[in-house]
C-alpha cells in the first residue's frame, strides 16, 4: 500500500471547506437581496394595481363627459334650428 499525504488531504479539504462557507454565504446574501427586490416588486404591482383603478374610473367620467357634451350640442342644435334667421 502506497503511502498517502494526509497533510495534503487536510489542506484540500480545509480549503473546500472555506470555498462551501464562503458560497453559502454568497447564497444567503443573494437570498436576501432577492427577498427585498420582491418585496418591491410586490408594492409596484399594488401600486400599479392601484393606477390602472384610477385609469378606469377617468376613462368612465370622460365617458359620461362626452356623452354630456353630446346631449349640449344637440340641445344647442336644437335652439339654433328654432331661431330666427336674418
Amino acid at each position: 500500500m502506497a503511502d498517502v499525504d494526509l497533510s495534503l488531504i487536510l489542506r484540500n479539504t480545509a480549503t473546500a471547506s472555506r470555498d462551501a462557507q464562503a458560497a453559502l454565504a454568497a447564497v444567503s446574501t443573494l437570498s436576501h437581496r432577492l427577498t427585498g427586490i420582491e418585496s418591491r416588486l410586490s408594492a409596484f404591482e399594488g401600486r400599479f394595481s392601484a393606477l390602472e383603478g384610477r385609469y378606469a374610473v377617468t376613462e368612465e367620467a370622460l365617458v359620461g363627459l362626452a356623452q354630456s357634451n353630446q346631449a349640449i350640442e344637440g340641445m344647442l342644435a336644437e335652439i339654433l334650428s328654432r331661431l330666427p334667421v336674418k
